[in-house]
């Protein structure tokens, strides 16, 4: 009960915040080869006029179709057609669904493959809003007749692949038990499949025709039972399973096309889904329709920064202890309040348990503490599968709070560490040793470099810097990084080395490796006074696709992603050459 009356209230405060949209003008359709198709239900007529118009500004032309209940009020299909002239009205009802089941959407997608015979087919939810400043990406989707869908980070995959990823998923959700039961489906080794949204997709003329999506339905029901068929999801993997399959399809680049979740960096999307609760969440959807309303209204932006609020509470004082288990909050804050004196054990709402030294000892485990469980530089912006991550490489390991983080965060991934520091070196080991993990991270104890050799390492805590030439601190052992990775896949490679990344970097080399995803502190050298161009120009110019973390006087961090999406046509296609944007995942 207290449930509903929560959801209640804040869909009334959410449908106050943007009835805005009622008073914006209505828009222009301007007919096209293609359709824009949308259920609407009673209670979501604004929000399908937010999602709506927000997307037709930038798409500019198009038929607009709303899928509407036979019991939608006179006065709501007024409305709806007063904002959008020559708009068409298909009742839900009305829909034939053939063998396929009737609810959880599924009238829509065969309404949607029915349509799609005839010309290119858009699935617009209302729970979108489209906030960037141009859709190239599906506009090029639409105008070479290729099928997308949205995937917050999911790769266009053979079916083998799908059903490993789905195996080795902790989830009873239907989704993924029909993901593991593809094994059996029919000549399944040469099918394909991405774990999109139905949300936002575009559906080719003529590229995945209803008898299909019907004898796919038949199977599947055969394969998880009748009763699970019918739970809600399973349109969306039938969708998903159209859109793979058929010819020349993509997935819309992440997160530029994103869902609304905790781990995504809202300032990097110029399309949202708001899945769910996630509607509510921070009041950000709302004020990111209004800032599309006042738009709508007379092109000038709110005044109000459209900061989600758990961004802004990391600002906060403190903010350490949500990252805490209870008892360790209190720990943490008596250890704070006798100065950081003593050594503290502190176990994480994620898992691991780290420990704090004395302060005064000059290390810097309280600080990388917080840049790892606070700020979270190293929660990827692009978001990885987690079950894809299978080995990280970690240049710069510290004391290991990045290990116990990437071994918390990827349950099937094994860590490989360097890290030269013997201070470090010995923390590095009662940390991971306390947490029993020895198994999945091997450390290397020395430095990883561009050639064999011996060097000199300052004993500066955290900002311990190399030097080839003797200095106050001890001497080190240097490894080719290149030789010992030359034959590695790697998922995630972090290197932190405090100035020493350029030699890795611009070795000729570095490009070679097998690296998706990269996160790298760059710090500012004599040589180097400019080091965040030329960072993110060589990762360029190597394909990666940079997205900033943080940037100060002499250091920041960035993450990369090293893979590719089309743009301009394919031989596929016959269109022209092809050219490529790098974006966060892999094909």
């Amino acid at each position: 009960m207290f449930y509903r009356l929560r959801k209640q209230f804040r869909t009334r405060t959410f449908e106050r915040a943007i009835r805005g949209i009622l008073d914006t003008p209505p828009i222009e359709v301007i007919d096209a080869p293609w359709c824009i198709v949308s259920m609407v239900a009673n209670t979501d007529v604004s929000m399908y006029l937010l999602a709506l118009k927000s997307f037709y500004r930038k798409l500019g032309r198009g038929k607009v179709v709303a899928i509407v209940d036979r019991d939608m009020p006179q006065t709501l299909r007024e409305t709806l057609a007063r904002h959008i002239p020559g708009l068409e009205l298909v009742v839900l009802e009305d829909i034939p669904t053939g063998t396929c089941q009737r609810g959880g959407t599924w009238e829509r997608l065969l309404y949607v493959l029915d349509r799609s015979d005839l010309e290119y087919t858009i699935q617009l939810d209302c729970d979108t809003l489209t906030v960037g400043e141009n859709l190239d990406e599906v506009v090029y989707c639409i105008e070479t007749n290729t099928p997308f869908t949205m995937s917050d980070g999911f790769s266009l995959l053979p079916l083998p692949d799908i059903v490993d990823q789905a195996e080795a998923t902790p989830s009873d959700y239907i989704g993924v038990v029909a993901e593991r039961m593809f094994r059996h489906y029919p000549a399944w080794e040469k099918l394909r499949y991405v774990r999109g949204s139905s949300g936002f997709a575009g559906f080719s003329r003529r590229g995945f025709a209803r008898a299909e999506i019907t004898r796919f339905h038949q199977q599947m029901e055969a394969l998880v039972g009748r009763k699970r068929w019918r739970e809600w999801g399973t349109e969306q993997v039938a969708s998903n399973f159209a859109i793979s399959n058929s010819p020349g399809a993509v997935v819309l680049p992440y997160p530029e096309y994103a869902s609304f979740t905790p781990q995504l960096r809202p300032s990097l999307a110029k399309f949202f889904h708001f899945i769910g609760e996630f509607r509510f969440s921070d009041g950000y959807f709302a004020a990111r329709g209004r800032e599309v309303i006042a738009a709508l209204q007379n092109g000038k932006r709110p005044a109000f920064p459209p900061t989600p609020k758990a961004e802004r509470q990391e600002r906060l004082p403190l903010a350490f202890t949500r990252t805490l288990t209870l008892r360790s909050a209190f720990r943490y804050l008596a250890w704070r309040a006798q100065g950081g004196q003593g050594t503290a054990w502190l176990r994480l709402r994620s898992g691991p348990q780290i420990q704090l030294r004395p302060a005064s000892s000059g290390n810097g485990d309280y600080g990388v503490a917080y840049e790892i469980f606070v700020h979270r530089y190293l929660a990827s912006p692009v978001w990885i599968p987690r079950v894809r991550v299978k080995r990280i490489v970690d240049i710069g390991a510290n004391v290991g709070f990045s290990c116990l983080y990437w071994l918390a965060t990827y349950w099937r991934t094994e860590v490989i560490a360097f890290e030269p520091h013997p201070g470090h070196v010995a923390q590095w080991r009662v940390n991971v040793a306390r947490n029993g993990l020895e198994s999945r991270a091997t450390l290397h104890a020395v430095a990883a470099g561009a050639a064999n050799g011996r060097a000199w390492i300052s004993d500066a805590g955290t900002s311990s810097r190399l030097s080839h030439a003797a200095e106050s601190g001890c001497e080190i052992q240097v490894v080719d990084a290149f030789e010992l990775l030359a034959d590695v896949r790697i998922d995630i490679l972090k290197i932190d080395i405090e100035g020493s990344e350029y030699e890795l970097l611009e070795d000729p080399r570095f490009g070679a490796l097998d690296v998706y995803a990269l996160v790298l502190e760059w710090h500012a050298r004599s040589d180097r006074l400019w080091g965040r161009e030329w960072c993110e120009k060589r990762l360029a110019e190597l394909g990666f696709r940079v997205y900033p973390i943080f940037e100060k006087k002499s250091f920041g961090m960035m993450w990369a992603y090293k893979t590719q999406w089309p743009v301009h046509g394919d031989a596929d296609h016959g269109g022209p050459a092809s050219r490529a944007i790098a974006v966060g995942r892999r094909g």
